[in-house]
């Protein structure tokens, strides 16, 4: 997964309502060691509930993107319960802020994110590119700096978290950060942590599979199979840029012919199978990441149930009970 993609980065001031304030910093270029043949191991234990999403029929996710972009209902609900928590911040503090009904949106746009490292998967017709979105223009609260303060906090204060070549920031203070502090409390740094530890893993097992020999082999017999069709592609990623942005490609005919020689050369199983052996083998390097990442999103979906089923009134109680400091949630559920 390119570094670029691991955290959307939102505008700064001015920003719309609701994009989540984050800054990011390259820290430093990283230094990838190229591992040739990696032995399988197991990896730590099941996500919270079996992933939804699926890398193509009758495959699964490897386990980075698996726990990332398999959850879009847990993520869905969080989302929402979020957005709850921010408006009644603001409402509180005298502003008004619309609940945004379409956090189904932000579950669909991360299996949308998933990175297809492999190109195109199917035919299937996929959600069209977005056209440019048309600001209305913004009422004069929302564009106050009494407005921006109250959701966005100090520009002086914010929570940093860093892996070993992302750094990220958000707001420390405002109703940003006060719906993040119910959801998660002290672990609030430690969720933002381990999310870029997680992307920046991927994104050494996918560096680590340019390098792979049985991955080259697996490209000499597509580009072989594409040849033969008449079609000259270093890898199918090179194919699947050359193709026109349109969410149908059912009748084109080098997407027909990708896939044709991903079925004839067993491309996905075999790339996937590949790419789940890197994958682990990262996460065996910090065998606790994906404990960490399971267990805050449990604890971030318990509290979210709660803001939307009981009104809000267990969140504090249950951000009261929570143990503090960095052992906060190893076992807390």
């Amino acid at each position: 997964m390119p570094l670029g993609s691991l955290v959307r980065k939102a505008p700064t001031v001015g920003r719309r309502r609701g994009a989540p304030a984050l800054s990011i910093v390259v820290l430093a270029t990283s230094s990838i060691c190229l591992v040739s043949a990696c032995s399988y191991t197991p990896g730590p234990p099941t996500p919270i509930t079996p992933a939804t999403a699926s890398a193509a029929p009758g495959l699964a996710l490897p386990p980075i993107d698996a726990a990332i972009y398999g959850h879009s209902d847990q993520i869905r609900t969080i989302k929402t319960a979020e957005q709850r928590l921010i408006a009644d911040c603001m409402k509180q503090r005298g502003f008004s802020y619309p609940v945004n009904d379409s956090a189904d949106d932000a579950s669909t746009a991360l299996d949308d994110d998933r990175p297809h490292p492999f190109g195109l998967e199917d035919l299937a017709p996929h959600r069209p590119v977005a056209p440019p979105i048309v600001e209305e223009p913004a009422s004069a609260e929302i564009t106050s700096e009494r407005y921006t303060q109250a959701l966005y906090g100090s520009d002086a204060d914010r929570l940093t978290a860093k892996g070993d070549v992302l750094m990220v920031t958000q707001p420390g203070s405002g109703c940003l950060a006060q719906a993040a502090v119910q959801l998660l409390g002290d672990a609030r740094q430690r969720w933002m942590e381990t999310r870029i530890r997680l992307g920046e893993a991927q994104a050494r097992a996918l560096d680590t599979l340019q390098s792979d020999a049985a991955y080259h082999t697996l490209n000499d017999r597509w580009r072989t199979c594409m040849s033969r069709a008449g079609m000259h592609y270093k890898d199918p990623t090179q194919l699947l840029r050359s193709l026109p942005p349109t969410p149908d490609l059912s009748t084109d005919k080098r997407a027909q012919t990708d896939l044709k020689c991903k079925q004839q050369t067993n491309y996905l199983t075999t790339g996937y199978a590949r790419l789940t052996v890197l994958q682990t083998a990262e996460l065996n390097k910090n065998p606790n990441l994906l404990i960490d990442w399971n267990n805050l999103l449990r604890r971030q979906l318990a509290i979210a149930h709660d803001v939307l089923h009981n009104n809000g009134n267990e969140a504090d109680s249950h951000r009261a009970d929570r143990p503090r400091g960095r052992d906060c949630c190893d076992n807390a559920l």
